[in-house]
């Protein structure tokens, strides 16, 4: 098969993409929440940019513990976030 899942779930993808998405996602990650707002991505799902770190005393990005995320692509997308995060506050 060709393609992603979802795009081989609807050939007319173009048309309501956002419908169309919204239901998909609902089927592969289980029940629709209520609102946006209080639904959590999985961190494989985010762009690495997007991931928000704690930080220290100093103000410093703290890396959080592997042990909270079960798969690779998961690890790989959190450092990944990381090192970006860590870059950026220095250019400042």
């Amino acid at each position: 098969m060709a393609g992603n899942s979802f795009a081989s779930s609807f050939p007319n993808w173009g048309e309501g993409t956002y419908e169309n998405f919204k239901e998909w996602a609902v089927q592969q990650f289980g029940k629709e929440q209520e609102s946006d707002d209080d639904a959590e991505v999985p961190v494989n799902m985010q762009k690495a940019r997007d991931i928000v770190f704690e930080r220290n005393r100093e103000g410093e990005y703290i890396l959080p513990s592997m042990s909270k995320y079960k798969t690779t692509r998961q690890k790989q997308r959190v450092i990944r976030g990381f090192i970006g995060a860590a870059y950026r506050m220095s250019l400042n």
